[in-house]
């Protein structure tokens, strides 16, 4: 008997590579997502550190245009950390609508390889039942001329 073959193996290949493809999608937003956590917590830090600084020169003194640099530097940064915020949370929505494409793309392949598995199954008892119909006949045909054997003797 020939070897199994699934007829579908290439649809399961192209399959399991859209769900590769999937989790590329959602591994470059996660990725993304940590770039711009780790941006807004140095755009803090830079806003604490100017601050600070501002604290430190108004205690000093300082002239009107060097408080209004501050100022405007200090504003620009706010502005940033609202960005990035926006950004993130965008990224999140991106990333929580690329897992549902994903966990899609998982069960269209698992559904394949199930499949593939169940006719496997199938082909292997189809197999076994043939192989014992085959003994079955070769047990009966030596009997059978075992008989003739004796009776003829």
């Amino acid at each position: 008997m020939k070897r199994f073959t699934f007829k579908l193996q290439s649809v399961l290949q192209y399959r399991e590579y859209l769900e590769h493809l999937e989790q590329q999608k959602v591994a470059k937003v996660q990725l993304e997502i940590r770039q711009c956590e780790d941006s807004i917590a140095q755009l803090n830090g830079t806003l604490r550190d100017g601050v600070a600084g501002l604290e430190k020169d108004m205690e000093k003194g300082m002239g009107a245009a060097q408080f209004r640099h501050h100022h405007t530097f200090l504003g620009r940064v706010e502005s940033d950390i609202r960005d990035r915020l926006s950004s993130k949370k965008q990224l999140l929505h991106a990333l929580a609508q690329n897992l549902e494409s994903l966990k899609k793309k998982t069960i269209d392949k698992k559904v394949l390889e199930r499949l593939r598995e169940r006719k496997a199954r199938e082909y292997q008892d189809e197999f076994l039942k043939s192989e014992q119909q085959t003994a079955d006949e070769t047990a009966s045909v030596k009997k059978i001329r075992d008989i003739q054997d004796h009776a003829s003797s």
